[in-house]
């Protein structure tokens, strides 16, 4: 649902990869919110869903770029791993951050983020591995039972009895 622009637009910058088709799901579906992302200026992911990174080092003209991004933003989605420390500096407009982890109190303590972001919202993503961790669950117990092992082995082997 697109909202009607507002006088203070919010500012998104995506601090860790996300998909393409994503980003632009995010852009076309909020266009009072202006979305920054260059995946350019992250660590490239890993693996799907990596939200770390490989451990790629930017330029300085590269970390100067993302310096001045991320003191734009109001919003991040996900936290700087490069700038963990010193977050609320570099980032001082910075009111809601969305962690895709979930359990990340000890880490936002340790940070000592709430007296140094008083203002700033962090919210987890508590809950959304829940199915995808059942259905794995549940796989996991019908490969078991069924001796999935025993059929890949026989698969490899070429041996069907």
């Amino acid at each position: 649902m697109n909202r009607s622009p507002r006088a203070c637009r919010e500012t998104l910058l995506i601090a860790s990869y996300l998909e393409p088709e994503l980003v632009d799901i995010i852009r076309v579906a909020r266009d009072d919110i202006d979305v920054m992302y260059r995946p350019d200026l992250l660590h490239p992911p890993r693996y799907a869903a990596d939200h770390k990174g490989s451990d790629a080092h930017r330029t300085p003209s590269e970390e100067a770029e993302w310096l001045d991004l991320l003191g734009k933003a109001t919003i991040l989605f996900d936290f700087d791993r490069t700038h963990l420390g010193d977050l609320p500096e570099v980032a001082p407009h910075v009111r809601w951050i969305q962690s895709t982890s979930s359990g990340i109190g000890q880490f936002v303590r340790r940070q000592d983020y709430a007296r140094r972001m008083p203002a700033t919202v962090i919210t987890t993503a508590s809950g959304v591995h829940a199915i995808p961790l059942a259905e794995f669950v549940a796989m996991s117990m019908l490969m078991h039972t069924r001796g999935a092992r025993h059929v890949l082995d026989e698969q490899r082997r070429k041996h069907w009895e």
